[in-house]
């Protein structure tokens, strides 16, 4: 007898408004509403960092010239992770502040908090925070790499390949799946010719590029 079928649970994509509100909740000068919104924007980006490298990033990693910090992801090197115009901003922004930050003397880690670097824990705290304060449901960080995958997809016409290789998947082939079913109905919505003008991102940009409008 053969096992039965477990259905494929899709990882909830986040809705671009929801993304929108999640920044809007963290507009400001200080130091915390800098490094939310630079994080928040980066981590939709294509290329889909994963949780452990966000947190791993450091001062150094970031190149502003191409537009490409690069990170450390499950053994396989360095990678280049591309992003908007926008995002290049916000951590232009942050940068500015992390240099003033009492604790930059003592660490390279990008990501800082009022006692040290931001850990895991101390990341989905912040997302669960700022989805309280924009009123809408918790976004988990998770959520916001299979955000990077939809647009990606949505953008490529449903091009799997190109996406698991955009995220640089380290998961079995069949994680391409779970990835794809995200969204997969507006994705199909949004490629119709009557919806195509409807397709859009967090900075009105194609889809998957952070764009400055």
């Amino acid at each position: 007898m053969r096992p039965p079928t477990v259905p494929e649970q899709a990882i909830p994509v986040v809705p671009v408004e929801d993304l929108r509100k999640l920044l809007k909740a963290c507009e400001g000068r200080d130091f915390l509403q800098l490094r939310d919104t630079a994080l928040i924007r980066l981590m939709p980006e294509p290329g889909g960092m994963r949780r452990a490298e966000v947190i791993g990033l450091t001062v150094g990693s970031i190149d502003l010239t191409p537009t490409s910090p690069s990170s450390i992801g499950k053994g396989r090197g360095p990678r280049g992770i591309p992003y908007g115009h926008r995002t290049g901003q916000a951590l232009t922004r942050y940068l500015r502040a992390w240099t003033r930050h009492p604790l930059a003397t003592f660490t390279d880690a990008l990501w800082l908090g009022q006692n040290g670097a931001l850990t895991d824990n101390g990341l989905g705290q912040m997302l669960e925070r700022r989805s309280a304060q924009a009123g809408i449901a918790r976004i988990h960080a998770h959520q916001l790499r299979h955000t990077a995958a939809d647009m990606w997809l949505a953008e490529s016409g449903g091009d799997e390949t190109s996406a698991m290789q955009a995220i640089r998947l380290a998961q079995p082939p069949d994680a391409a799946g779970s990835y794809a079913a995200s969204n997969a109905d507006a994705r199909a919505s949004r490629r119709r010719p009557e919806t195509r003008h409807r397709r859009q991102t967090l900075d009105g940009g194609p889809p998957g590029f952070l764009k400055a409008a």
